[in-house]
């Protein structure tokens, strides 16, 4: 039985096995390190990065259709309707937590798709902390005119625990 001996100039890799000129920095086969000891790890493509990101960016999508969470920084959240759709008589058009003088609100647009005047208008905002309901608030107008929109603005009363919000869709009298 012979034993294969290596060449005194050459070095086994440890992590393939295949036989390295011993001044080598790494694996001529798999890109082992020599001297940190570290197996080489090829780098993310730019494809893979983009499919993880898309993904990432699903599931928050998913996730957020149950509560909209709470921006650092103001941001609209603007609901289309499809072509295809009809438009609900009263519109959530726009909604988004704002912070002026060290108060907090969800100020928002509701618009009027009739070819009528609603003589009362309301939208109930709910808040929670975690997925525990903690208050909720409700804002209201008189007379909304075909086509209108109206600017609503409901008070936060505990923002430091509340983490998420849900704006109702609105209701009114005609």
């Amino acid at each position: 039985m012979s034993v294969q001996q290596s060449d005194p100039e050459t070095i086994r890799c440890p992590q393939c096995g295949s036989q390295n000129v011993k001044d080598n920095d790494e694996c001529w086969q798999c890109k082992f390190n020599f001297k940190a000891r570290k197996p080489y790890r090829k780098p993310m493509s730019c494809w893979s990065i983009g499919c993880l990101s898309l993904i990432g960016l699903w599931l928050i999508g998913f996730a957020m259709n149950k509560y909209d969470t709470i921006p650092s920084t103001a941001t609209t959240q603007t609901a289309t309707a499809s072509m295809k759709q009809s438009l609900p008589d009263l519109q959530l058009v726009s909604r988004k937590w704002v912070n002026e003088d060290s108060q907090s609100y969800i100020v928002g647009i509701v618009k009027n798709n009739t070819n009528h005047s609603y003589r009362y208008v309301e939208i109930n905002v709910n808040y929670y902390d975690g997925d525990v309901k903690i208050d909720s608030t409700m804002t209201n107008i008189e007379n909304l005119a075909s086509g209108e929109k109206w600017k609503f603005k409901a008070w936060v009363d505990d923002p430091e625990k509340t983490t998420a919000y849900s704006v109702e869709d609105p209701t009114g009298l005609e």
